[in-house]
């Protein structure tokens, strides 16, 4: 994680100013896809620990309620990522095109939708 949080930061002082128009956009092109990749990172952990109910080691009565809570997601959010996790399982192309960045978070939830 140290190492996350260290390009995290390499990120962070990138001259955006200093970019030619191109490289800004293959900046964004990227950042894009590797926000994509979190977010299904993200909901794959929150799947595992919502399948441990590993939620209960802090006392929460659910995995949203802990995400809320620890995570300080909105109610609304942490609903989304809990149930796109479930529903993902049952749907392994959408899982790996979002796992490889090529959807967002958003498409996951609308395909995934009952």
């Amino acid at each position: 994680m140290s190492e996350l949080r260290s390009a995290l930061d390499g990120l962070a002082e990138i001259d955006l100013a200093a970019l030619s128009d191109d490289a800004l956009l293959d900046l964004v092109a990227e950042l894009s896809t590797a926000a994509n990749r979190v977010a299904a990172t993200l909901t794959s952990a929150v799947r595992a620990a919502d399948h441990r109910e590993a939620y209960r080691r802090d006392s929460a009565v659910s995995m949203k309620g802990w995400l809320h809570g620890s995570c300080r997601l909105a109610p609304a959010e942490a609903t989304a990522i809990v149930s796109t996790g479930r529903r993902l399982e049952r749907l392994p192309a959408t899982a790996a095109a979002f796992t490889s960045g090529d959807i967002t978070a958003t498409h996951a939830r609308v395909i995934t939708r009952p």
